[in-house]
Formats: C-alpha cells, sequence, structure tokens
C-alpha cells in the first residue's frame, strides 16, 4: 500500500474511532487491513480419471488446507487447455503427457510435474531447453530411488548376493548408477543390455543363470503391453523373484513392490507446493524422489518360490529405519 493511501485510511480509522469508539471499529479495521492474493494453481491431468484424478483428489485435499491456495483449477489435455493465464502462480502437471504439453506451450508460470519417472523427466526437460529456461520446473518422481530399492532387496531377501536390471536404450545410462547403489548395500548388480524382443527372452534365461532376483525398472523396452505377461510367465519358470515398481505388476505376477501410490504423491507434493508457497519459492527449481512409500508382497508367488518373506509391516519399519540412518 503506498504511503499516501495508508496515511489517509489511518486517519479515516482514528475519526471513526473519536466518533463512536468500541471493539467494532476494531473489527472494521481487521476487515480493511490488505489481504494477501491468493495463488492461482491448475492441475493438468493427462487423463481425468485413475490415478490422475487419485493424486489430483489427494493433491487438492492438501492444498486447500491453505487459504492462500485456493484458486485452483482443474484442467486436462484433451480438453487443450490454454495456459497463458497471468493469474497462474503455478502449473501442476500429472503424467506424462500433461507435462509434455505444458513443456510445448507458451505459459510463462512454473511448472511441476507428478506422475513421471525420474529418467522420463530429464529426457523430456533436455529436449525442451527452451522451456527451461523460460520458467523454473520442478518435480516429485513417480519411482523410488535405487538406493532404496536395493535395500529393500537386502531386508527382504537376506540371501541374495545378485541382482539383475535388464535395460534397453532409453535407460541404459543409468547402468553405473544401479551398480553404484547396489555395491552400497554389498549386492553385486548385472546389467543385461536389450534392443528387441527376442533379446529380451535370451536375456532373461541368462540373467536367470547368474543372478538371485529381477529388478524391473520403468523402461519401456522391458516393460509393455506385448513383453510383460511373457516376462512373468519365464522368470516364474526358471523360479526368479521379481522386484517391481507399481501395485498392477505386484498383481500381475512380481513377488515385491516398492512405490509411492497416487494418493500418497499427491499428498506429499501438495505439503511440498504449500511449503513453496509459504517461502515464496515458486521461482525456484527442485526435483526429489518421493519420501513416502508403499511395499507389497504378492503371497502367492512368495509361497511357490518358497521365499519366507518378513510381513509388509516389518518391511516397511526396517526400510524406513534405513531411510532415517
Amino acid at each position: 500500500m503506498p504511503p499516501s493511501t495508508l496515511h489517509c485510511w489511518l486517519n479515516v480509522c482514528f475519526d471513526l474511532m473519536r466518533r463512536i469508539g468500541g471493539v467494532m471499529v476494531w473489527s472494521a479495521i481487521i476487515a480493511c487491513l490488505p489481504v494477501q492474493a491468493r495463488a492461482g494453481v491448475t492441475l493438468l491431468l493427462s487423463e481425468p480419471v485413475g490415478i490422475y484424478q487419485e493424486a489430483a483428489q489427494a493433491l487438492q485435499r492438501e492444498l486447500t488446507q491453505d487459504d492462500g491456495l485456493r484458486g485452483i483449477r482443474l484442467q486436462h489435455v484433451d480438453e487443450r487447455p490454454n495456459l497463458t493465464g497471468a493469474s497462474d502462480d503455478l502449473i501442476v502437471t500429472l503424467g506424462v503427457r500433461a507435462l509434455k504439453y505444458a513443456l510445448d506451450g507458451q505459459a510463462s508460470a512454473p511448472l511441476f510435474a507428478l506422475l513421471v519417472p525420474s529418467q522420463t523427466f530429464e529426457t523430456l526437460i533436455s529436449t525442451h531447453p527452451q522451456a527451461s529456461r523460460r520458467r523454473p520446473i520442478s518435480a516429485l518422481f513417480l519411482d523410488q530411488p535405487y538406493a532404496r530399492q536395493m535395500q529393500l532387496i537386502r531386508l527382504a531377501l537376506p540371501e541374495t548376493r545378485r541382482v539383475g536390471v535388464l535395460l534397453g536404450a532409453a535407460m541404459v545410462s543409468q547402468a553405473d548408477d544401479l551398480k553404484r547403489a547396489g555395491r552400497e548395500v554389498g549386492l553385486d548388480v548385472r546389467v543385461y543390455r536389450i534392443n528387441g524382443g527376442e533379446r529380451l527372452f535370451a536375456g532373461l534365461t541368462g540373467l536367470a543363470r547368474e543372478v538371485d532376483v529381477l529388478l524391473l525398472l520403468p523402461d519401456p523396452q522391458v516393460v509393455n503391453g506385448e513383453s510383460l505377461r511373457a516376462v512373468f510367465l519365464q522368470t516364474y519358470q526358471l523360479r526368479l523373484p521379481i522386484v517391481a515398481y507399481a501395485s498392477s505388476l505386484v498383481q500381475a505376477g512380481a513377488t515385491i513392490g516398492l512405490y509411492a501410490t497416487p494418493a500418497q504423491l499427491g499428498s506429499e507434493s501438495g505439503k511440498w507446493i504449500r511449503g513453496m508457497y509459504s517461502e515464496k519459492r515458486f521461482g525456484e527449481a527442485e526435483s526429489r524422489f518421493p519420501q513416502r512409500y508403499t511395499v507389497e508382497v504378492n503371497r502367492n508367488v512368495a509361497r511357490t518360490l518358497e521365499l519366507p518373506l518378513p510381513s509388509v509391516e516389518l518391511l516397511g519399519k526396517r526400510l524406513e529405519a534405513e531411510r532415517k540412518r
């Protein structure tokens, strides 16, 4: 408020006090005080259903706890929304399609990406350099850090010494990071590079002779509609347990899953965004892996493979203790 306006406003208030006095005047004065502007937040969903809707609902519940963050609008990519409105302080994208749509646009508001794997996020940012120069882009990744995945394998399967990973062209650059994460907890990570379907099944057969468990990562050449069912069938026949990154994969045949649910991701990102708003950090780019997660076990597969796995509650407590060390 400019000094001249403030001076005039105070004179009016004091004049009211002299004429009528009382507590009611103070209520009127407080009501006249300038109110902090509410932030305009757009939630852009890849699809208006499923995990995107679940994460968005949890995110909205968290954001609306802050009076300054109630200016929230919900849209999805198929609506072809215009994201260049000046009222947006932040655009939150949920899913890969939504992030691509926002990166291809001309909006200048900061971006916050949700429900996108870390490697996919890094690839998209590197292929959209102008977008990242135009505004800060933050992310809460969909996947779990390699160190946490290796810790879970060590805790759940203490007899394991060698971990196999199949990687296609999109994720082969992660090989060194995976091996490093394994070494930190005493595991030997062996990476097998694949280039197609035939190579995939040959890789599985070869790995089964060399490793104790297969770590499944969100690599599109490994996990896709054409190959996934065959991967589970072959590993089942080879009696090779799988540690996966999604509940749907555990239900399909993986032995153990480690993941953050859409509701956990939505709630965690909401708390993070509220902190950004209160500390005025919308203009800074920050990215991290989720701090919240869920452990799931397919007991039917574990029994068939004769694996005496601890309860998910015990695994979760042990994993959390490792995280806090």
